[in-house]
């Protein structure tokens, strides 16, 4: 019978680290990420957030980051309208190459890209920036190479 437990204790704890890896994986665990205030558009009211997890990429290994925009009314008191969706957020980055120019917001109010180094040797400070209508918000993030 002991033979049986420990062979599933293992697979139990195996398993158990394997999700928890993917789940902080999913959320920039170790390099940190960057957030921005929030904008607030004029000619619509909704205020705007950019996060760019990690916030700090290795040219060298080929890393890359995942860029979230959230969008939301912060006047709304309907909790289901709160978040908006189906706005085009217009996205650039100073150093690096964006997944996408532009993205559109879901139900939840939030869309996202990726942040990719431009090559194996630009290194520094850059800016992702995003905007609506007559907002933006801006985020840094750092390329780095290691010796």
């Amino acid at each position: 019978m002991k033979s049986h437990f420990m062979p599933r204790a293992l697979i139990l704890v195996l398993v158990v680290s394997a999700i928890c890896a993917t789940i902080l994986g999913m959320v920039g665990c170790g390099a940190g990420g960057a957030s921005s205030g929030g904008g607030t558009d004029p000619t619509t009211g909704n205020t705007i957030q950019v996060t760019v997890s990690p916030d700090q990429i290795n040219v060298v290994t080929g890393g890359s980051a995942v860029v979230q925009v959230l969008v939301w009314d912060p006047t709304e008191t309907d909790p289901a309208k709160i978040y908006k969706s189906g706005v085009v957020v217009t996205l650039t980055a100073s150093m690096g190459t964006l997944g996408a120019a532009s993205v559109t917001t879901g139900s939840n109010g939030a869309a996202s890209t990726t942040l990719t180094p431009k090559d194996t040797k630009t290194i520094g400070n850059g800016k992702v920036t995003a905007s609506v209508g007559g907002s933006y918000v801006y985020v840094n993030v750092e390329f780095y190479k290691t010796l």
